[in-house]
């Protein structure tokens, strides 16, 4: 099995967590995609 370092795991796994409550998504200015929860949380994704 391979692993990442356990900073990247953390990330994905909070993202992985995340997902399910996403209730809006948009690509911002700057292309980003910004995704939001119902709770208002947002996190955004780029290239």
């Amino acid at each position: 099995m391979m692993a990442c370092p356990e900073a990247l795991m953390n990330q994905e796994r909070k993202l992985l967590d995340l997902l399910p409550t996403v209730k809006s998504y948009r690509i911002d200015e700057t292309g980003a995609l910004v995704l939001t929860t119902a709770n208002k949380t947002t996190i955004k994704a780029r290239r």
